[in-house]
């Protein structure tokens, strides 16, 4: 009986965190949640005083060097000279591989100079947040006017609450200390396994921890030294890393669509993840690959394309106010969303299939763009509309399996050195997506793969449909319950980019998300347009949009590739 206790207590610790669990492990015993910078020292090393994002963290120990204990690193890289560029770089480093939370503000140019070699996807931001613990995180931050640092912060504790569940869920998976202290030493000896998990985020942040978990739990029956701890972290940074590429709360739209008028009224609520996995062929190098996904997270109202209450659509004197229709481009190469002649506008019954937008600097062959050699969809949702719903991403699942080499462990990594130690050849086998229904009432859903650059997928209010809908139900004023373009769009947007490895070595690729929003008022199935209506009394259309951006960097081959 004690045995299959002992068994049933080591398969729960297999479970990774819950939501719950990791809301209770940042709790302290009298039910209050704790600050997760509990107690964390800020590293300055240029001593300069850290700024606002100091002042925002009143009261912490402040340090020029790297410790060996969880900290915040803030470095402003205008303040670097080029000669002191490598040292910096390092500090970066060791920072990250000594449990850090690294804050880099500045240029982006000069932000891009510090990036460590081994990190393959970084934001186009003038502010970089990043962890690596059992997975590197990165999230670019935009100032967006807003003068203090409180946005930083909480972007820090985002990013220290996801390490320690991270590092939570480790501890757990080997928590069986009892039996196996009478099994293993705490030495680590030459061995090489057979490794075959499978795992199924619902979003692309938690890959890398069910990555870490995988190894684990095939490599390891025992609790993990921290040294171990943190080479392994540093491997499986190698295999899978992820971040926030847009995340927008209430933000509207800085920029008009050229050619258009601005509007307010659309209000962007939206978070998209990233996460970039190898998948390596010792066979047949050639079928190396990198899989890029990209997700928007949130479901519910609220979330998506919003606007605020009183902005609600409504129907009077034979006018419907307020449609929206929503557009979302993702794409590879220099963007040009300024430009007049990039952006085509298919609204009720245009030829769509012939709008195409020339947003994405690849698809018209632009000098200054580097492109993806081979890359494809392997899948993107939502698909299209077919009887007022469509499909949508639920989870994505990845097999994967390859080889796990254990080899005599190096202290060099802690000091920024190349790690040595754990080793893994790793192969995604297959992507599997698991989806669910949603109702789209009244509203058309559809994606060109016209290009082979980028994606467009647009969700226009069916107005004909709309207009009898009202006129056969008599209702007058607010419409929000009839169709989500009257009230809020949620995208559940997900796309899955296949990239060959080989081709595209040595290559840094741009890849840009643009949402773009439209502010309709419409008679039957007409629309006003750009031009002011005879009658004064319906505005025209208005149309805004957002863009965010990433770095996909294939320049330098990480010190640790087999």
């Amino acid at each position: 009986m004690k045995k299959i206790i002992n068994s049933m207590l080591f398969m729960g610790c297999m479970v990774v965190l819950s939501g719950a669990t990791v809301a209770a492990a940042d709790s302290d015993r009298s039910g209050h949640m704790t600050d997760p910078l509990e107690n964390m020292p800020v590293v300055l090393p240029m001593n300069d005083g850290g700024g606002a994002i100091l002042e925002a963290l009143p009261g912490r120990r402040v340090m020029l060097e790297v410790p060996d204990e969880s900290h915040i690193f803030v470095l402003d890289a205008s303040l670097i000279k080029y000669r002191n560029l490598l040292h910096y770089k390092n500090m970066v480093t060791k920072s990250l591989r000594n449990n850090g939370t690294v804050v880099l503000k500045g240029e982006r140019d000069s932000l891009l100079a510090l990036k460590p070699d081994w990190l393959k996807v970084w934001p186009d931001s003038n502010t970089i947040i990043l962890t690596s613990r059992m997975g590197t995180s990165v999230d670019g931050v935009r100032d967006r006017g807003v003068r203090d640092a409180r946005h930083i912060v909480e972007a820090i504790e985002r990013h220290v609450r996801l390490a320690k569940r991270r590092e939570s869920s480790i501890l757990m998976l080997t928590n069986d200390v009892i039996e196996s202290r009478n099994k293993r030493s705490g030495a680590t000896g030459d061995a090489t396994k057979e490794v075959a998990f499978s795992l199924h985020p619902s979003s692309p942040v938690e890959t890398c921890t069910g990555f870490g978990n995988g190894l684990v739990k095939q490599g390891f029956s025992r609790p993990l030294t921290k040294e171990e701890r943190r080479v392994l972290s540093d491997e499986v940074s190698r295999w899978c890393q992820s971040g926030t590429l847009s995340n927008y709360q209430a933000a509207i739209a800085t920029s008009a669509v050229p050619r258009w008028l601005y509007t307010e009224q659309p209000k962007l609520n939206l978070m998209t993840e990233w996460a970039l996995i190898r998948s390596e062929d010792k066979v047949v190098p050639e079928n190396s690959k990198y899989f890029f996904w990209v997700k928007t997270v949130g479901q519910g109202s609220g979330t998506g394309f919003t606007r605020s209450l009183h902005d609600t659509a409504t129907f009077r004197n034979n006018v419907m106010y307020g449609l929206l229709d929503a557009t979302i481009y993702s794409g590879w190469g220099n963007s040009y969303p300024y430009r007049e002649n990039s952006w085509s506008y298919p609204v009720g019954t245009d030829d769509w299939s012939s709008a195409e937008p020339a947003l994405f600097g690849c698809n018209f062959g632009d000098r200054g763009s580097v492109c993806p050699s081979g890359a494809s969809v392997v899948h993107l949702f939502p698909s299209d509309t077919f009887n007022n719903s469509v499909s949508v991403a639920k989870s994505t699942a990845f097999s994967i399996n390859g080889t796990f080499g254990i080899k005599g462990l190096s202290n060099e990594g802690a000091a920024g050195g190349p790690v040595k130690g754990f080793n893994a050849t790793l192969s995604i086998s297959r992507t599997e997506s698991t989806q669910k229904s949603a109702t789209v009432n009244l509203t058309n859903v559809q994606t060109s793969p016209g290009l082979p650059f980028s994606r467009s997928t647009r969700w226009r209010p069916d107005v004909p449909a709309i207009w009898d809908y009202l006129i056969s139900r008599g209702v007058t004023g607010d419409f929000g319950s009839a169709t989500p373009t009257a009230a809020t769009i949620n995208p559940e947007y997900d796309v899955l980019w296949k990239i060959p490895m080989r081709s595209n070595q040595g290559k840094e690729m741009k890849f840009s998300m643009i949402y773009e929003a439209g502010w309709n008022n419409c008679v039957r199935e007409l629309c006003a347009n750009m031009s002011l209506p005879t009658d004064p009394s319906v505005a025209p259309q208005k149309r805004v949009f957002w863009i965010d951006s990433v770095l996909v960097d294939l320049r330098v081959r990480s010190a640790n590739d087999v």
